[in-house]
């Protein structure tokens, strides 16, 4: 997948050891949380997502969101039935458990992804994907199959209130890529749930200066055994605290 500035790929907890494998210079690759993914539902330019619950909210409650649907994309271990990806079956691009099948100019290939991401710009032949508030029945009609689905729209309905109540939500997007960023140059490695999560709480809200907290910050992983292992015969990018600093002043 492309590494490009601007470009976060945001990933399920459950990934987090393959993700860890995979190195990126520009691009940021981030475990969501509840709070980190209404900060990027809220702030994103584009969604890209493929067909999980968190596509849909996101087309549920805002706009500007593609679909991915492509078998490329996805791990033999994947839960969706394979009929939803064949192009000749009668199910292709249906919603799992609905009758809300997903417009062929809303859907983008892997090749499509790709090339969008490069070039920052989606083709004038795709339209981004919206559902309707109504796209499913009343909840006395559901019947158990599509409690799921109906699931999907009360989740929305939370993170559209979290957004709306996201205080200073600027400044932990600058601390998020610094955290990422340091990780990088620091553990050699992307930033694992639980270090985001201890590190975010940390930094957003010490009573320190940004400089201060975001040195103390880099000496912790460069202390670490594993930093000092990782660091043993390679340099360190220590100016990216500077950036830190600067932007977290604005």
């Amino acid at each position: 997948m492309p590494d490009e500035p601007g470009i976060i790929y945001l990933m399920h907890p459950a990934q987090n050891r393959v993700i860890c494998n995979i190195k990126m210079r520009y691009s940021n690759i981030i475990f969501s949380t509840q709070d980190l993914t209404d900060i990027l539902i809220a702030k994103a330019d584009i969604i890209f997502g493929d067909l999980s619950s968190l596509t849909l909210e996101c087309a549920y409650i805002r706009s500007n969101v593609y679909m991915v649907l492509d078998r490329n994309i996805y791990t033999k271990q994947h839960d969706l039935d394979d009929v939803l990806f064949d192009e000749s079956s009668p199910r292709y691009a249906y919603i799992p458990e609905t009758d809300v099948r997903i417009p062929e100019k809303c859907i983008l290939k892997k090749i499509d992804l790709i090339q969008a991401l490069k070039t920052y710009h989606v083709p004038s032949r795709f339209t981004s994907f919206h559902l309707a508030q109504d796209f499913l029945p009343p909840p006395k009609v559901l019947g158990e199959i599509s409690l799921c689905a109906k699931g999907v729209l009360d989740l929305a309905q939370t993170t559209v209130k979290n957004i709306m109540n996201i205080p200073n939500e600027s400044y932990k997007i600058t601390v998020l890529n610094f955290i990422s960023n340091s990780y990088r140059e620091i553990l050699g490695r992307e930033v694992d749930p639980s270090g985001l999560q201890t590190y975010m709480a940390f930094l957003c809200n010490t009573p320190k200066p940004p400089l201060v907290a975001g040195l103390e910050f880099m000496l912790q992983l460069a202390q670490s055994p594993e930093g000092q292992k990782a660091n043993k015969n390679r340099p360190m990018n220590w100016p990216l605290i500077q950036k830190f600093s600067e932007d977290a002043l604005k």
